[in-house]
């Protein structure tokens, strides 16, 4: 899922409530770098749910949202 929207409107709120109550057994996975991404789908694993909040620090060049 892929969430777009003004700064401060409730985005991450949103879709951190949206995974505990859909998904409550599930874990949550924030990695913190572009590495670590890598890592996580290089070894999926059922039942997780990865989170990169702030998109565009994982990306290795900049990218217009409609390209992902």
């Amino acid at each position: 899922m892929l969430l777009v929207g003004g700064s401060s409107v409730g985005k991450t709120r949103s879709a951190a409530q949206a995974v505990t109550t859909l998904l409550p057994d599930w874990r949550l996975v924030h990695p913190g770098t572009p590495g670590e991404v890598a890592a996580l789908a290089a070894a999926p694993a059922r039942q997780r749910v990865v989170w990169l909040d702030e998109l565009q620090l994982y990306l290795d060049k900049p990218c217009a949202p409609a390209l992902l």
